[in-house]
């Protein structure tokens, strides 16, 4: 058995490749809800490797269950509230990014230079192929912003095939990988919304693709955080929905967080995350969002396309395939974005990037979105 301590008292026992009791049946532990708030914590590498191993051959689905209450539960952080902060308003500077593993979060503000809120995808924890950083937790300490994060998966392997090879003899120290916000007012009741599973794909090790070598528990989500402008509040949401799964499922998932939405009365919302139109546009017909153009930017008849982002030869970063990223508002709040007239709002995408000899290095396979515009307080 393995236990995890937090200030002196325990909070999780995992027995994670099960125990023969006196009857010589082997038994397993699921956590029962906790009476109080426990913190996010990591579990133990040997928790992670037993989970890998799985000798007992238990379903994904029985070891998603024993692992879910820890993941489902948010980490944020109130560091550097201000009062001036309020003093911003009305304009609001907005961010959208899938990062990549997160390891180069820091070329954002090279791209990006002011963000009053930052909405990421794909930020990890522990992660040897990210220098076993809290990237997201380092990114909000060097801007100066409090920040919510929220587990995707917990990784069993070291990532996909090309970053097992880049670490070997490296172990992750937390495994962490998942969804995040920043915002420089105070944030609060930060929750998950896991989307529809998929235990067995996820767990079992992934033979092919970009993701070989990938063996994952968790699932796709969406974080709810409440980030406080004076006596105003904008709901954020952080959302990498699933690629590949069925129409049906993709209207699902928009329910549910169209559900989540609802059941907090929330009247501004930002959403923002790496996903599709199967998912997004139901949250524009049936949920309140604005139309898509009023916040995303298009050349012509088409969003410019922020994914698949490669820097080819050294050239210069551009993406190959779609539009893979958006950014969504509704509420009285941002009013202005349901005008004709857009002179208000300014809309970008950007294909960030470092120079290393002379040659272009894309640092994400997604590019940065960006949204200005008014935000109209008082209006609840």
């Amino acid at each position: 058995s393995s236990v995890t301590f937090y200030d002196g008292n325990e909070i999780r026992r995992s027995y994670a490749d099960g125990l023969m009791n006196a009857n010589g049946k082997i038994t397993f532990h699921v956590p029962s809800k906790a009476s109080n708030p426990v913190p996010l914590v990591p579990f133990l590498i040997e928790e992670r490797e037993s989970y890998a191993r799985n000798v007992a051959s238990r379903s994904a689905k029985d070891l998603n269950v024993e692992v879910m209450q820890m993941l489902d539960t948010p980490e944020f952080g109130n560091d550097f509230v201000s009062v001036s902060a309020s003093d911003r308003l009305p304009r609001l500077k907005i961010a959208e990014w899938n990062a990549e593993r997160g390891t180069n979060w820091h070329v954002l503000p090279d791209f990006i230079p002011i963000a009053d809120i930052i909405i990421l995808n794909e930020m990890d924890w522990g992660m040897a192929r990210s220098g076993n950083d809290h990237t997201i937790r380092s990114m909000a300490n060097s801007l100066r912003m409090n920040y919510a994060y929220g587990v995707e998966f917990l990784e069993l392997t070291n990532g996909n095939a090309a970053e097992i090879n880049a670490t070997v003899g490296m172990k992750n120290s937390a495994g962490y990988h998942g969804n995040a916000v920043l915002s420089r007012w105070r944030i609060s009741d930060v929750s998950i919304v896991r989307l529809h599973p998929l235990y067995d794909l996820l767990y079992h090790e992934r033979k092919e693709g970009m993701a070989r070598g990938e063996r994952r528990l968790g699932g796709r989500m969406a974080l709810f955080a409440t980030t406080h402008i004076g006596s105003d509040t904008i709901l954020l949401i952080s959302v990498h929905s699933h690629s590949g799964s069925k129409g049906h499922l993709f209207k699902k998932d928009a329910k549910l967080v169209c559900d989540e939405i609802q059941r907090r009365n929330a009247t501004n919302v930002l959403l923002g995350g790496d996903t599709g139109p199967p998912f997004i546009n139901p949250l524009v017909s049936d949920c309140g969002f604005y139309p898509l153009e009023k916040t995303n930017k298009k050349n012509g008849r088409r969003f410019q396309p922020t994914w698949r982002v490669d820097c080819p030869n050294g050239e210069a970063p551009r993406a190959r395939f779609q539009r893979g990223d958006w950014l969504l508002a509704r509420g009285a709040g941002f009013s202005s974005l349901g005008g004709t007239e857009d002179a208000n709002t300014s809309l970008s995408v950007v294909y960030p990037y470092i120079m290393k000899e002379k040659k272009y290095e894309c640092v994400s396979d997604h590019a940065m979105i960006a949204m200005e515009t008014d935000f109209v307080p008082g209006i609840q």
